[in-house]
């Protein structure tokens, strides 16, 4: 990263890019759930200047003007900390730039010499937001290092096993139907390859953390059912009042009908005239209930 206004000078206005879908949805939270370790700074003092800045440029958010100065800041503290890079790579995330975010996660691997959890993690979901496929094969099994080195000292205790069950919910979702980024016999030897990687205990943490996420999914489609259904009694609520105000309509035409009997003229000028009325309101009526129809049939999928 440049020295010099680098938010500022990478930021630029850009689409937003839907992609991902519900994983997004299911996984973003975990980019940011980086536990930062006090050993890389030599005193107290250091680390909790240094943090304090981090966590300045992450709650920037928007304001790219302070996430820079934040920057500057904590690049004069420590510049070769990879938390730093990854800090940088989450606001440019945010701000859709994700190429100039992709190389700010690699970075940060790279500066650590071993595999960063959250920016692997960031990584993978760009990849798939993008539909790298190759480079999410490369980086998935690479990721599995992370889970077989429990020798590395930076790495928390729980590190390894959260890198698995990572990668167990990233192979649930690959298995949806709808998914289709992998064929269903890439998915397979893709599957293989990560379990040959892994230890028969990260193995254990990878099944749960499919499993984790094969809950996560049920529930949301209980979630959407259930908003189905609402949609669904709202239609037959709105049907059984139309219904009912449509009788009421006749029943007046009736007794309308009868107070003109005496002259069939007469008569025969109103009837038209209010059954013309109650055809076009009829015509709105199923023009409405269409309407909530198609609604229910897209909600429903």
């Amino acid at each position: 990263m440049e020295s010099k206004s680098f938010f500022l000078g990478s930021f630029r206005a850009s689409p937003i890019f839907f992609g991902g879908g519900l994983f997004f949805v299911f996984l973003v939270l975990d980019l940011g759930a980086a536990d930062f370790d006090s050993r890389f700074f030599s005193s107290a003092a250091k680390q909790r200047a240094f943090q304090t800045q981090i966590e300045a440029i992450l709650n920037a958010e928007d304001d790219i003007k302070l996430a820079d100065r934040h920057y500057q800041v904590a690049k004069r503290t420590n510049a070769k900390d990879p938390r730093l890079e990854f800090a940088a790579g989450l606001v440019l995330f945010n701000q859709f730039e994700y190429d100039k975010a992709g190389t700010q996660f690699e970075t940060a691997t790279v500066n650590q010499q071993a595999i960063y959890l959250p920016a692997s993690q960031a990584r993978i979901v760009l990849h798939l937001m993008q539909t790298n496929r190759d480079a999410f094969l490369a980086d998935t099994l690479n990721l599995t290092k992370l889970a077989a080195d429990v020798q590395t000292e930076w790495i928390g205790s729980d590190q390894p096993q959260a890198a698995a069950g990572w990668l167990g919910e990233v192979m649930a979702f690959l298995a949806l139907p709808k998914v289709e980024f992998l064929k269903p016999e890439e998915l397979s030897q893709h599957e293989q390859q990560v379990q040959a990687a892994l230890s028969p205990t990260m193995v254990l943490y990878w099944t749960l953390g499919k499993q984790k996420f094969q809950r996560k999914y049920e529930a949301f489609k209980l979630e959407i059912e259930e908003q189905q259904q609402q949609v669904k009694d709202q239609i037959e609520s709105t049907s059984d009042k139309r219904t009912s105000r449509l009788d009421e309509r006749r029943k007046k035409i009736e007794q309308q009908k009868e107070s003109a009997r005496r002259s069939a003229a007469e008569w025969r000028t109103l009837y038209d005239k209010q059954m013309d009325k109650t055809k076009k309101q009829l015509s709105r009526i199923q023009r409405d209930y269409t309407a909530l129809e198609t609604v229910a049939k897209r909600l429903s999928g």
